[in-house]
């Protein structure tokens, strides 16, 4: 996921360990709800998105 740079408060909220509940993943066979966390927030020093944030982030499983 990319954050944009001027979305400050997002980046400093979102960083490792960080819980997002009801996020909706779309497959081709059917849209899912659950519960992901940050695993890694790193600013983008290079091309045309730099100066944002990139994401990863991991679904939770039961």
């Amino acid at each position: 996921m990319i954050i944009s740079q001027k979305k400050k408060e997002l980046i400093e909220i979102l960083q490792p360990g960080y819980t997002l509940n009801n996020v909706q993943f779309y497959t081709p066979y059917a849209i899912l709800t659950g519960a992901c966390s940050v695993d890694s927030n790193t600013k983008i020093g290079t091309g045309p998105k730099r100066g944002d944030h990139s994401l990863d982030i991991w679904v939770k499983t039961n």
